[in-house]
């Protein structure tokens, strides 16, 4: 078995916004066996509504909900197409958000019947202000945000 198992389509906002197409050929011709879509869930309703970090994170971080059954469908017809050449998996990128977790399973739940596989990411930590702000946005809001947890390396140095 090749496999990738982490892929994403246009609807991440971050991304490229080639075609799933061009991704799953590439796939075929370098010999993959296994294609697993994983596009990040939308991101809490009541996360979004208290979200301090910069506004381009959480409109760039997930598709929105509005958007989950253009996704499913764009699954469905990467699987039509390209199914007898390689096995395409649907899943999800789903945020662990401390504090959200119940509307995160509410959201499983409710589309387990579609999923194989999830990948679980963490883009999102409690920041030195007690709010929920992104961790890999840039290196600038992390360092400002998360002060206790920012650390500066240094090369070790040793003597001879």
């Amino acid at each position: 078995m090749k496999k990738d198992g982490h892929t994403h389509t246009r609807l991440s906002h971050h991304g490229s916004q080639e075609p799933l197409d061009l991704y799953l050929e590439r796939a075929i011709e370098l010999g993959f066996t296994d294609y697993v879509v994983t596009e990040h869930a939308p991101l809490p309703e009541s996360f979004l509504a208290t979200y301090a970090g910069p506004r381009s994170q959480d409109d760039d971080s997930a598709m929105l909900a509005s958007e989950l059954v253009a996704y499913k469908e764009e699954v469905a017809r990467v699987k039509e197409k390209y199914g007898e050449k390689i096995r395409i998996h649907q899943g999800f990128e789903v945020d662990y958000l401390p504090g959200y977790e119940a509307e995160t399973q509410v959201f499983l739940q409710e589309n387990a019947d579609w999923i194989d596989e999830i990948v679980l990411s963490v883009h999102f930590l409690e920041n030195d202000y007690g709010l929920i702000g992104p961790i890999d946005y840039d290196p600038d809001q992390l360092k400002r945000f998360f002060q206790r947890d920012y650390r500066i390396r240094r090369p070790y140095l040793t003597s001879t």
